[in-house]
């Protein structure tokens, strides 16, 4: 019980800590890529976009739902942490990824969190879920301030060495809760 909790802890800490990487990198754009800084805007509106064609469509299709939601966080995530490794295709290509590897585990983490019994009450444990992402949001925002600061020749490497890894952790940590929490109740 107590190890389901923190796995989906540790999950939404990794989850969001991509997210923390992302904003910060995108908002220094030009202290990282500034034959990119122009574009700053375009990349927060394709993320936006891309969030709500997701939620406001593809999300209600039954097929996503249910067979490729772990194909969906692997595969987007992977994609995700090409951001700022190439060009601006590259660029737009991983913040689409990204937008939809957000879109698909962040309700997948509070759906796997209802489904944990334990002495927690749910609206605590959901209140542990939202303080574990601002820190992780808070962390991600924190060492891509430090790259740029003291490694600005190797952030793009090193924001795409955090969100794989931390993308393929929060998968890991999702599906182990998924197997030893919901699949034992069914």
């Amino acid at each position: 019980m107590a190890g389901a909790v923190q796995r989906i802890l540790l999950a939404s800490f990794f989850c969001f800590l991509i997210m923390g990487i992302f904003i910060t990198s995108t908002t220094l754009l030009g202290k990282i890529k500034p034959e990119l800084s122009n574009y700053s805007g375009i990349f927060f509106s394709v993320v936006g976009a891309t969030i709500c064609l997701w939620q406001g469509g593809a999300a209600k299709l039954n097929v996503f739902k249910t067979k490729w939601t772990s194909h969906l966080i692997v595969t987007c995530g992977a994609i995700g942490s090409l951001y700022l490794t190439g060009s601006l295709y590259i660029a737009i290509a991983a913040l689409i990824a990204y937008s939809i590897y957000e879109s698909v585990i962040i309700p997948e983490i509070y759906v796997v969190a209802s489904a944990i019994h334990s002495p927690i009450p749910p609206g605590v444990l959901f209140s542990y879920i939202v303080v574990m992402s601002n820190m992780g949001s808070a962390f991600g925002s924190w060492i891509t301030g430090l790259a740029i600061t003291y490694l600005n020749d190797y952030v793009p490497m090193l924001i795409f060495i955090s969100v794989f890894f931390s993308s393929v952790l929060s998968f890991i940590l999702l599906k182990a809760t998924y197997r030893k929490e919901v699949q034992c109740q069914l």
